[in-house]
């Protein structure tokens, strides 16, 4: 049982840093397009990803909460 808490625990750990690197990725993407007054479209797929990279940690960390 302790194995299985050490491995949630750090699986939860890994889920909390990728999740606080995305949101940096997201935050400075933000600032770029606020002092360009433009999205161009590299940012705007850059953004796309990276959202669609946070649901899937947000998912993944709900999962593992809710077993």
């Amino acid at each position: 049982m302790r194995c299985n808490y050490c491995l949630f625990s750090q699986q939860i750990s890994e889920l909390k840093k990728e999740n606080f690197g995305l949101k940096l990725r997201i935050y400075f993407l933000e600032e770029r397009v606020n002092q360009n007054g433009d999205v161009p479209e590299d940012i705007f797929k850059a953004v796309r990803k990276i959202f669609i990279l946070f649901l899937i940690a947000y998912t993944n960390l709900m999962c593992l909460v809710l077993n």
